[in-house]
């Protein structure tokens, strides 16, 4: 496993086109369902847990940062899910146990 980090915080467009997902043989149209999949997800659990719209938003960000850097195959995407929004929630303030997400 590669580790690679941002030392801008913003993708070049060359890493969006050469991340390790693409590398790993998985279409770019694949990846791009896989990455909705996921911001979907994190929307739909947000809702349900009464989280605010800016908590939801970061954790997608982070969601999507994270596979800029990391393959979708290999790495659970619902973890990956699950633990952006518990991360968000912590950065947002708008806490809630770690529990309360899992379920």
């Amino acid at each position: 496993m590669r580790i690679q980090a941002f030392t801008n915080p913003l993708a070049s467009p060359a890493q969006l086109q050469n991340n390790p997902t693409i590398e790993g043989n998985v279409s770019a149209e694949t990846e791009s369902l896989l990455r909705l999949f996921g911001s979907e997800l994190i929307q739909t659990a947000g809702e349900l847990l009464n989280l605010p719209q800016v908590c939801m938003a970061t954790a997608q960000v982070l969601f999507q940062r994270f596979y800029v850097i990391s393959s979708f195959v290999g790495i659970d995407l619902l973890d990956t899910a699950m633990g952006a929004l518990l991360l968000a929630t912590k950065i947002e303030e708008c806490t809630r146990r770690a529990r309360e997400i899992i379920h």
